[in-house]
């Protein structure tokens, strides 16, 4: 009787070590988890602040883009429109280069108005009608940008 009492108790031992060893894997694969969604979570994080950043500059670009509308509205000022442009082109350049590395087709899209409508404000004699032109087809590209580069 006491032979298999301590064999029925070595046998609960040696199961118990096994079981402890098992669940050491568990805690290691844990481990393993918890520091593959961190790293996931650290890039979603960094894709979600530069998604973040196009949003804004793009939100600046639109600005501007109204800021010619309404100079247009009021006196169409050479000068004014041609300030205007520079700062579109400045806020344009602060977030080219995550636009075109993210989102290539759509950065092509975009400056195939943006640069002809920053070129125009550029010169000395305004053709309004094609900054009109330009400006429209631009915001429309960027307010569809915008909605993609939210998600």
């Amino acid at each position: 009787m006491k032979k298999l009492l301590v064999m029925i108790m070595t046998a609960v031992f040696f199961l118990g070590g096994c079981m402890s060893e098992q669940d050491q894997g568990k805690e290691l694969k844990t481990s393993k988890d918890i520091e593959v969604m961190q790293q996931t979570h650290a890039s979603d994080k960094a894709n979600s602040e530069e998604s973040d950043d196009i949003v804004l500059g793009v939100d600046k670009v639109l600005s501007i883009i109204k800021e010619v509308e309404t100079a247009m509205e009021n006196s169409a000022d050479p000068k004014r429109l041609h300030a205007i442009g520079q700062q579109m082109e400045e806020e344009w350049d602060t977030i080219e280069k995550k636009v075109e590395k993210k989102f290539p087709v759509d950065y092509k899209s975009i400056e195939e108005s943006l640069y002809p409508l920053i070129a125009e404000l550029g010169k000395s004699q305004h053709d309004l009608a094609k900054i009109k032109d330009l400006s429209d087809q631009t915001k429309a590209k960027l307010d569809l940008f915008k909605i993609k580069a939210k998600q």
